[in-house]
């Protein structure tokens, strides 16, 4: 049985799980954010909120990984274009 992402890669999740912050969606690890961790994203989609990390962690390293190639190429490409250097996918 193949596995199946629910809300699917259709243009509309995709837009919703970009407009997503890290404040918004994810405020619950902000209070154990510390320069020089090492964080992974699992399931990171278009890097949204993995590139929120990696604002917040100066000295730091943050990596996101997806099941979807077309999700790791738009995260790749959205942190490049936030001048993130601290973050691959």
């Amino acid at each position: 049985m193949a596995e199946q992402y629910t809300p699917g890669h259709t243009q509309n999740a995709v837009d919703f799980m970009s407009r997503r912050t890290i404040e918004s969606h994810g405020a619950f690890l902000l209070p154990y954010l510390r320069a020089g961790l090492s964080v992974l994203d699992c399931g990171c989609g278009p890097g949204s909120l993995t590139c929120g990390i990696a604002r917040r962690m100066e000295n730091g390293w943050v990596v996101g990984i997806d099941a979807s190639e077309s999700q790791i190429q738009t995260a790749a490409s959205n942190a490049l274009a936030s001048g993130l250097g601290n973050v691959a996918f």
